[in-house]
């Protein structure tokens, strides 16, 4: 008989979910983070990253200054999203980040 695939758990601790931004790598309750979701249209099949709780693929990031400005730097998120984000879609995503 096959042996049946094991459910994947959610990371918990006594406090609760935890969350790794994708600039630092540091830890922590996903309060202290921004999510990323990636939007696909359908029509253009054109990609943009929004910030919130969307449903899909997303990504979490860190508040500070220095996370936002790794991000334009080292631009993970293609690799966290698992698809290509175009060059300016970095730029709009700084600006709502420092926005908040």
């Amino acid at each position: 008989m096959p042996r049946q695939p094991t459910k994947r758990r959610q990371a918990r601790t006594a406090s609760g979910p935890r969350r790794t931004c994708i600039s630092c790598r540091r830890v922590d309750s996903p309060e202290a983070f921004v999510r990323l979701s990636i939007v696909r249209d359908a029509a253009t099949d054109d990609v943009s990253v929004a910030v919130g709780h969307l449903g899909g693929r997303g990504a979490w990031l860190c508040r500070a200054e220095g996370c936002v400005s790794m991000l334009l730097k080292r631009r993970p998120l293609s690799r966290a999203l698992r698809c290509e984000v175009p060059p300016d879609a970095y730029l709009d995503l700084a600006q709502q980040i420092m926005d908040d």
